[in-house]
């Protein structure tokens, strides 16, 4: 339909609207791009947050597939481990695990640890699936070093990084 009156259209060029603007135009550009990757499946195009970590983590290549453990205990008896899984960038709700706490009886997160990555990773072998590029464990150093001890004793040389709760590092 056509206006019954005139209509302006006012384009900012300096100032704090011209910065909204731009933003905005940047904002949308990548969401778009992303967008786009997601829905074609397209493998040439990554989002740029993957890149990004990259070169951050100072990975030999982009992190593609990624996948992250936590260990929550409810009481002395109830510990479980879960994973997530992100591919590109996007979770993959059908890659999710949870991991009853089988081997380790009290209260030992490291060992908890050590058992659910070390089950993950023993049934990526045996299934021939493609190994993630990332693992992230949710805890401190021993989390970590518990994490990279069930890799090493199964052979697989996965970059592993954690988040500490104390300073979020």
């Amino acid at each position: 339909k056509t206006a019954s009156h005139n209509v302006a259209i006012v384009l900012p060029q300096k100032g704090r609207k011209a910065g909204l603007l731009n933003l905005a135009i940047s904002n949308a550009s990548l969401l778009l791009d992303e967008l786009l990757v997601h829905k074609e499946g397209s493998q040439s195009k990554l989002p740029h947050s993957l890149y990004e970590l990259q070169s951050v983590l100072r990975l030999d290549k982009i992190p593609r597939r990624i996948c992250a453990f936590d260990i929550s205990n409810l009481g002395e008896s109830e510990a479980v481990g879960s994973m997530v899984f992100f591919r590109d960038g996007y979770p993959r709700k059908g890659n999710y695990r949870h991991f009853r706490i089988k081997l380790v009886e009290g209260q030992d997160d490291f060992a908890m640890m050590a058992e659910v990555v070390g089950r993950y990773f023993r049934r990526v072998r045996e299934k021939k699936e493609e190994a993630p590029d990332l693992v992230l464990i949710d805890g401190g150093k021993g989390q970590l070093n518990a994490a990279e001890m069930a890799l090493r004793s199964l052979n697989f040389d996965t970059p592993v990084i954690s988040l500490a709760k104390r300073i979020d590092e």
